[in-house]
């Protein structure tokens, strides 16, 4: 640090450093920058936990005469990349990792849309590391889970198992097509669909 004149209000000030450096002991690496009254934080966020503490302080909480310039937080990041559905008495259970906020909520209307009478269970966190095609894989497992009566469907990286069971055999057989035409080739994909009928 050097000493210089031109800062703004010193209450503005202290209260910019003060808050980005809170932000910062919440990142594994990462920059808090203030220009005058324009903040800058940059990094990646240690857990889930943080990163959603940091987010909704940036988004929120910034301090009177502070404003945000940029905001360049990052999950952080899982490995092994894994996300969980398991349909069960009515209860659809979406666990584990997820690209962003906004593809949690997408994946959470798609999930609606598909079982409107379900009851909703979402533990989902935001993590970065998913392979390529993550959420398209996403999408079709919960629409294919939807047509079973019980069943789980799983992501590691790029595995994908399918455990469930379906009312007749040609429901079974569709879903285990669907998946063999939706599910990208560098994907690995094993299933367990039975039938009632």
């Amino acid at each position: 640090m050097t000493l210089a004149r031109g800062a703004p209000s010193l209450d503005t000030w202290l209260g910019g450093v003060g808050f980005g450096l809170k932000q910062l002991a919440l990142l594994k690496t990462g920059q808090v920058r203030l220009d005058m009254t324009d903040m800058t934080v940059t990094g990646e966020a240690f857990d889930a936990a943080g990163y959603r503490v940091v987010k909704t302080a940036l988004a929120t909480g910034l301090p009177p005469g502070i404003s945000l310039k940029a905001d360049g937080v990052e999950a952080p990041h899982a490995s092994p990349y894994v996300w969980t559905a398991r349909l069960a008495d009515g209860q659809l259970d979406i666990r584990g990792s997820v690209v962003s906020e906004k593809i949690r909520d997408d994946l959470l209307t798609t999930a609606r849309r598909a079982l409107p009478n379900a009851k909703l269970v979402d533990a989902m966190q935001p993590a970065r590391g998913e392979p390529d095609g993550w959420e398209a894989v996403a999408r079709l497992l919960l629409r294919e889970l939807a047509r079973l009566e019980e069943g789980s469907v799983e992501i590691r990286d790029q595995t994908v198992s399918v455990v469930g069971v379906a009312v007749k055999e040609a429901t079974a057989d569709d879903v285990r097509a669907k998946l063999k035409e939706g599910i990208p080739a560098a994907y690995r994909t094993a299933d367990r669909i039975t039938f009632r009928e």
